[in-house]
């Protein structure tokens, strides 16, 4: 699945995503994989250059696939028959997933910042890695963490 995160264009990404129909969850799903990528690239950037600099910390995105799950349990109609038996045919066990994770965490350093699919370190868009991918990570990541510093005061100071 791809987005070209239009929302991107807006002053503000997150208040424009909010604008968005949420019933249109195919486009919200990748929309949101794409955000968590250009985040955890970003907050990984500020944590190797902030005051907790010193600590080793492995941040990365982790793709472990389609899994068997309820995360779709409320899709109706045809769509809900048609994911029923694409998963059927389609997915992985949630065990299976849960090995992908523990895989994952225990990648070393080369991974930090990384998207891991299927068991392994993978290359991610050529729009994540380029300069306007970038700038739009560091929108992405100031505008969430000035929402979480709205919610919990100070949790910047974590990172």
């Amino acid at each position: 699945m791809k987005t070209n995160l239009e929302e991107r264009k807006a002053p503000n990404i997150f208040e424009e995503l909010n604008k968005n129909d949420p019933k249109n969850m195919l486009n919200r799903y990748s929309t949101t994989k794409l955000l968590e990528v250009l985040f955890v690239r970003s907050l990984t950037a500020h944590i190797s250059s902030g005051p907790h600099s010193h600590e080793k910390v492995i941040i990365l995105t982790l793709d472990p696939g389609l899994c068997h799950s309820d995360l779709t349990r409320s899709t109706a109609g045809w769509r809900g028959w048609y994911i029923y038996f694409f998963k059927m045919v389609m997915a992985r066990t949630a065990e299976v997933g849960g090995r992908l994770q523990v895989l994952a965490a225990g990648m070393g350093e080369e991974a930090n910042g990384g998207y891991v699919s299927d068991g392994r370190l993978a290359e991610t868009s050529a729009f994540v890695r380029s300069e306007e991918g970038e700038r739009t990570g560091e929108r992405v990541y100031g505008e969430l963490m000035g929402i979480l510093e709205g919610i919990q005061g100070g949790i910047g100071g974590n990172v």
